[in-house]
């Protein structure tokens, strides 16, 4: 058993004694993605139809892994964490009530597209990203008959959602393609403004192209990797999403070019998400 498969024994060893009801425990992050670097965290996820106060639960930690340190906790009343390091390696348990997480995966499954303002990701926390790290994860423990069932019906990429996404991520694109105010911004070289409506677009970009892929969209870290990991990309949709050197000092013609090249992107896209809509039905 390598160091980082005994740390998550360790710690499904000390999760599995707080005796929580109903319980899921699994190895989640890019431990369970397999993309993970010398810098990752080892991520827990615990899901069950209650649990206690997030510093009962760091206490009940510590009190089983006493080697451990730098312990801290947070919580809301449908979610909360614990984290710590072990053995130098960085230790996040997610705790999150299961009628909570099955009644979001429902409404993904129908098609809703849901974003909230959440200040640990930049670009707002998209809800459906959960079916990533739910489908990804590796689960150590089930006690939830309806979580498993849940598990088994997101293994395929659910059509509705699908459609939702790819839908919601040309809404940026097709309200600033040609806009007004847009053009004026770039006569002005307005920095501050240009670069977060070119995020913006690029942002509904990324969420069609895993749409168009049926492929869960993880979050916004290590997005170059996981966008090459994408079996259908328009060509030079690299450069559009990630474009080399910076727009500091961009001139007009240059953000121009910029906008433009993301504009291009929608049309091969469209192309790409009919192509394989049409493989699923032969």
């Amino acid at each position: 058993m390598n160091e980082t498969a005994t740390i998550v024994a360790r710690v499904h060893e000390a999760l599995r004694s707080l005796d929580l009801p109903d319980v899921v425990i699994a190895l989640g992050g890019s431990l369970a993605k397999g993309n993970a670097d010398a810098l990752s965290d080892v991520d827990l996820y615990v899901f069950a139809a209650s649990f206690p106060d997030p510093h009962w639960l760091r206490q009940r930690v510590a009190g089983h892994l006493p080697e451990a340190g730098a312990f801290s906790a947070w919580g809301t009343p449908s979610e909360c964490g614990v984290d710590f390091v072990l053995d130098e390696r960085p230790v996040e348990i997610w705790f999150r009530r299961t009628d909570e997480v099955l009644a979001g995966v429902a409404r993904a499954l129908s098609g809703a597209v849901e974003r909230d303002e959440r200040v640990w990701t930049p670009n707002g926390f998209y809800r459906h990203t959960a079916l990533s790290d739910l489908s990804s994860m590796s689960v150590l423990a089930c006690d939830n008959a309806a979580f498993a069932t849940m598990l088994a019906e997101i293994r395929a990429y659910p059509e509705a959602l699908r459609q939702a996404v790819f839908a919601h991520g040309l809404e940026a694109l097709d309200f600033w393609n040609g806009n007004l105010h847009l053009d004026t911004a770039i006569a002005r070289q307005d920095r501050y403004y240009l670069e977060s409506i070119y995020h913006q677009v690029r942002t509904g970009l990324v969420q069609c192209a895993f749409a168009a892929n049926r492929k869960y969209f993880g979050g916004d870290k290590k997005m170059q990797e996981a966008l090459e990991q994408l079996g259908a990309l328009p060509a030079g949709f690299m450069r559009a999403i990630l474009p080399e050197g910076t727009a500091a000092d961009a001139s007009s013609a240059q953000w121009r070019g910029l906008f433009d090249r993301a504009f291009a992107m929608a049309d091969p896209l469209r192309q790409i998400y009919q192509q394989t809509d049409t493989d699923r039905r032969s």
